[in-house]
């Protein structure tokens, strides 16, 4: 195996984790997003509370809408990981 290879599975395995730690940060968005709705679902202002909550939804929306790029991306890099160690190890059997 040439280091040619071993340094592209290092590439794309680096790429793979910093997508998978920016989908987390999306979902951790969309977490808070969703704790921020509940608890002002229950509020006796509730009537006041609708400009918020609509401002909660829209940011909700976004953060799904950007989430979508990410995993898309993890996908296809967790795809091209796969056959990079597959062609691996095809070559370190081939000699």
């Amino acid at each position: 195996m040439t280091n040619s290879h071993d340094a592209e599975i290092a590439t794309v395995a680096s790429k793979l984790v910093a997508t998978i730690d920016k989908q987390a940060k999306i979902m951790q968005q969309l977490t808070s997003i969703g704790k921020k709705i509940e608890d002002h679902l229950y509020s006796p202002e509730s009537e006041k509370i609708d400009g918020l909550l609509r401002i909660l939804a829209g940011g909700a929306n976004t953060a799904a809408i950007v989430s979508k790029t990410p995993i898309n991306e993890i996908r296809s890099l967790s795809f091209t990981l796969y056959s990079l160690l597959d062609d691996k190890k095809k070559e370190a059997k081939n000699g």
